[in-house]
């Protein structure tokens, strides 16, 4: 879990009301630029727990 962008997410849903439909789009509105992530990782939103986690590339 990224604490910064997680931070970031529940901003956006306590603006929003709502999850975004895509990574992109919170990325958007929330984000000047992404951090990288991981290496052979990919950003992915977690709708359980409202978080940001990298998960391995398939």
């Amino acid at each position: 879990m990224d604490p910064f962008l997680t931070e970031q997410l529940r901003i956006f849903v306590k603006q929003a009301g709502r999850l975004p439909v895509s990574f992109a789009e919170f990325a958007g509105q929330r984000l000047d630029s992404v951090p990288g992530p991981p290496p052979g990782h990919r950003w992915v939103i977690d709708a359980e727990t409202i978080t940001v986690k990298a998960v391995p590339v398939q």
